[in-house]
């Protein structure tokens, strides 16, 4: 109502807040009412008793309020009648539809959509009357419909599923019915069927629908003149279109799924293992960079091009093309080019400039290291103002989450650091920080599923230097506890394995300790061979997580939902990029150390092409035998 009033110039505020409390008691009433009749039948008489008592103080308040308003003799009792009968017959209306399952037009459904919220437009009727009349009555409540009609467009997407367990049938379901037997497909299956939604592309275009009647609506409100409706109808369109973009995406990513493979490869050696998953890793490259893990903000191409030439570059294999990578990088590291510079993706950038070149751009040494705090952790994001303008968030939501230290970032940046001799003392001052977090037990994953994340790479970090290495063999001791009798290491989220975590565990028993964990790096390394795909790539699952932005302590979150897009969400390297750049590196280090090992006692040497022999004679940076 606050968004209409302006139109209302000969009424009270307190007139106006009146209209608002008796609008709000009447969609209460219809609320109450309505589950009611839904429900009432397989409730006990109690409750219905209780129930009904309920729904009638509500329209009794409502009408209370409005008589105080309107006289008896009003024009407005009438007329509310007139919206009232409008209501009931689309409701009982819709109901005939679900159950006949006559096939709507989409006229004849938009005009149901409308006329469902014909009680919204008893606000018009109620501030017209008491101000005397205005022009703009019909030309408001046709703004009003348009935008019922793209709200309706919407739930009817969004609650696809639950529709379906409610036996209320919908437009979309009869647009899906019909797409499936024009393909000669049967199902019942609701989750199948809501995967169809999107499939035929039902559900883009209902998104369609709604964006384009939110901008009639926007005309409407700016002939109007109406600034604070025309705003918020701007963001609603703005919300949808981010939607589709979505589904969109949503569609991209499963396509690319659909081809990737699901069959094991018999049991390969590791160095054709190295040599098929460094094939698979060149052919996933397009125009010279990888990418990984769809989100709301895209798909993670700079940070994970970052981080798989980084994890190629520390076994000194394909330097030419990940010189190529190098030189499509900025000097900023960011998840993709979209969103502000972070620190993880700004670590992995620095990561592979000094692996390539031995040197680090000033700029981005300098931008680097103002991710570190004055306690010695290290931040994800620290422009506050332009990630929230980015996000599009309102100045009282809180980013402290975002904005805070976490162990994840800290402990790769300390990795990075320990290989860069000019940047010793930031390197003291990080391991510091994690030594501390580690005796006080809280050494834990912010970004992550998982704590070995963080405890790999804070384990690979303190292997560097002899004040903290016993540090990391407490650490690596935690890390061998961790894996399963399969040996994998498992990812929480899902409780199923994780090559990822694998990966990164036996890359720090490795680097710490390998004579200590022979038998734990053995059986994970077999593992890690008995599950490669034929395609040289190695299945993943949901590793990634993102809190919401005022999300400290991620244990916290009562609720993760498994999705590409939002907050509080689990996200999977859909690509395998990620994944299978850990592997192949982790399984470098492994042939690296079984090299030298049969130098030292005189036997050949364990490769048997000239690709497994690029690079791996010496060992890689970061790895002590």
């Amino acid at each position: 109502i606050d968004y209409i009033f302006p139109l209302y110039g000969h009424i009270s505020v307190a007139q106006k807040e009146q209209v608002a409390f008796s609008g709000y008691l009447y969609f209460r009433f219809l609320l109450e009412f309505d589950d009611f009749m839904d429900t009432s039948s397989h409730k006990e008489k109690l409750a219905q008793i209780s129930q009904l008592k309920r729904t009638m103080e509500l329209h009794e308040a409502a009408i209370r309020e409005l008589a105080s308003l309107f006289p008896t003799d009003s024009p407005f009792w009438w007329q509310f009648n007139r919206y009232k009968d409008e209501y009931a017959r689309a409701v009982l209306g819709e109901k005939q539809f679900s159950q006949t399952k006559q096939p709507y037009t989409e006229s004849t459904y938009e005009q149901l959509a409308a006329s469902k919220s014909a009680v919204c437009y008893v606000a018009v009727l109620a501030l017209s009357i008491l101000n005397g009349g205005t022009v703009y009555d019909d030309q408001l409540e046709k703004c009003l419909r348009h935008i019922h009609i793209a709200f309706q467009y919407l739930d009817d997407i969004t609650d696809f599923k639950i529709d379906i367990d409610q036996n209320q049938w919908t437009y979309a379901h009869q647009l899906v019915e019909e797409y499936l037997t024009k393909h000669c497909i049967e199902t019942v299956d609701k989750n199948l069927l809501h995967k169809y939604l999107y499939l035929s592309t039902v559900a883009e275009g209902s998104i369609s629908k709604a964006a384009y009647h939110y901008q009639v609506a926007i005309d409407l409100a700016n002939e109007l003149k109406l600034v604070e409706l025309s705003v918020y109808l701007l963001k609603q369109k703005g919300l949808t279109s981010s939607f589709r973009d979505e589904v969109q995406l949503l569609m991209q990513k499963a396509r690319l799924k659909a081809t990737q493979s699901t069959v094991i490869r018999p049991r390969p050696t590791a160095p054709q293992a190295f040599e098929s998953a460094l094939a698979w890793l060149t052919n996933a490259r397009t125009n010279d960079l990888w990418s990984d893990f769809m989100t709301s903000a895209g798909s993670g191409d700079t940070w994970i091009s970052a981080y798989a030439g980084f994890m190629l570059a520390e076994c000194d294999v394909d330097r030419q093309s990940l010189f190529d990578t190098l030189r499509k990088l900025s000097t900023t590291g960011s998840f993709n080019e979209t969103i502000v510079q972070d620190g993880d993706s700004t670590n992995f950038l620095v990561g592979l400039h000094w692996r390539l070149n031995q040197s680090i751009p000033l700029e981005l040494q300098q931008n680097w290291l103002a991710f570190r705090k004055r306690n010695g952790g290290w931040t994800t994001y620290r422009e506050e103002y332009q990630l929230r303008r980015r996000m599009d968030l309102p100045d009282q939501t809180s980013m402290a989450g975002w904005l805070a230290d976490h162990d994840c970032v800290t402990a790769t940046a300390a990795y990075i650091l320990s290989d860069i001799p000019a940047l010793v003392p930031v390197y003291d001052s990080t391991c510091q920080y994690l030594a501390t977090r580690l005796i006080s037990g809280n050494l834990q994953s912010y970004w992550w599923t998982s704590d070995i994340y963080t405890l790999s790479f804070t384990a690979l970090a303190f292997a560097r230097s002899e004040l903290y290495s016993p540090y990391g063999r407490q650490l690596t001791h935690q890390i061998a506890q961790q894996q399963c009798a399969g040996g994998y290491w498992n990812n929480p989220a899902c409780d199923q394995p994780s090559a990822f975590y694998t990966a990164i565990a036996l890359k720090a028993l490795m680097a710490v300790a390998p004579g200590e964990f022979t038998s734990a790096v053995e059986r994970g390394v077999q593992w890690l061979l008995a599950n490669q795909m034929e395609d040289g790539s190695w299945q993943t699952n949901r590793i990634l997580r993102i809190p919401a932005t005022d999300v400290l302590k991620p244990s916290r979150v009562p609720h993760w939902r498994q999705s590409s897009f939002g907050v509080n969400t689990l996200v999977d390297d859909h690509n395998r990029v990620f994944t299978t750049s850990t592997v192949l590196n982790a399984l470098g280090c492994f042939l690296a150390i079984n090299n030298e090992r049969s130098c030292l006692s005189h036997q050949e040497p364990v490769f048997t092409s000239s690709t497994e022999a690029i690079g791996l004679f010496t060992q890689p940076k970061g790895v002590t035998s």
